[in-house]
């Protein structure tokens, strides 16, 4: 079978391509600079004006794992990616014969106010402060033309995802860790975190499931925990104390604003959407993902997490 993946030298999109040439699939991944990706065939494509117009294959399945995570961006070139692109990548996957549209979101799709129970697909948690507005905005483009071009959509919405990377959700913790600062907000919020592998397996599964064709599911890891948790059990593992700072949740808020502020148009080290994703308790239902699409998250982040942070780090 032929697959391609876009993204495909992110996280998420490195791991998914890995994966589907090792279990036999043909994979072909668009990248925008000369990369070699293991078992993969790459070519060139930067995206603008119609895509792949010079790619020539024909391919069964089309999973799209790209798109701008960074919330510092302008509306302007968030909704370029996250929406305008998307509709054209969906229009190009119907051009290279793509029966089925695996299209990756965010659970930001839904905002990100936060909810005493366990949030589902459906729920409308308010903004999602420029990023997850759009992942929203390109999840229905996607949908909308998906019906009208006949391709057989399918969107996940993973949270965190975490895994062994340079520079990933691990990696940022980490570095986090090395300074004085312990916590930001009360400790109690919940952080529901999805390890990078049982999205491959949610990936695999949206790609030939019968029955949640224009479906969107939450993919999420099986054990909710909370902040102070996952502190206490990083330090443990690299041997830090876990005591240290702590930044209360207005604080963290009125620095967030000033650091946006003061860094304009690039990336500042702290965001709002930033703040609101670590402050707020975030606990998301699994039923849909788990009945519909078969969904069972093996990795629990409480057993995965000491040998991810016990991993030389080159720091």
């Amino acid at each position: 079978m032929k697959v391609l993946v876009t993204g495909a030298t992110g996280f998420l999109g490195s791991h998914l391509a890995k994966r589907l040439a090792k279990e036999g699939y043909e994979v072909f991944c668009p990248v925008r600079r000369e990369k070699k990706i293991e078992g993969c065939k790459t070519f060139l494509e930067d995206y603008k004006n119609v895509p792949f117009e010079n790619f020539n294959e024909n391919i069964d399945v089309f999973f799209n794992c790209i798109g701008h995570i960074s919330d510092h961006l302008s509306a302007k070139d968030l909704w370029e990616t996250n929406v305008t692109l998307q509709g054209k990548l969906i229009e190009a996957a119907k051009k290279l014969g793509a029966k089925r549209y695996v299209h990756i979101s965010s659970v930001s799709a839904v905002g990100l106010d936060s909810k005493d129970s366990p949030i589902k697909e459906d729920d409308d948690l308010g903004t999602g402060l420029g990023y997850g507005d759009t992942k929203r905005a390109g999840e229905e483009v996607v949908l909308g033309l998906g019906k009208k071009l006949e391709i057989e959509v399918v969107v996940l919405r993973p949270t965190l995802i975490y895994g062994e990377m340079k520079d990933g959700a691990m990696d940022k913790i980490y570095k986090v860790l090395k300074t004085p600062l312990r916590m930001i907000g009360t400790g109690n919020q919940i952080w529901h975190m999805v390890h990078v592998e049982d999205v491959v397996d949610a990936c695999l599964l949206a790609s030939s499931k019968k029955g949640v064709e224009f479906q969107a599911f939450n993919i999420v890891g099986p054990d909710p925990i909370t902040a102070n948790e996952v502190v206490k059990i990083a330090c443990e593992t690299l041997g830090l104390k876990n005591k240290g700072l702590k930044i209360p949740t207005s604080l963290a808020f009125t620095i967030a604003s000033a650091c946006q502020i003061f860094w304009g148009k690039k990336k500042p080290p702290f965001s709002k959407f930033t703040c609101k994703l670590l402050c707020l308790s975030h606990e998301y239902d699994q039923t849909k993902a788990r009945e519909q699409l078969g969904f069972n998250p093996k990795r629990s982040f409480a057993r995965e997490v000491s040998s991810l942070f016990s991993t030389p780090r080159g720091h």
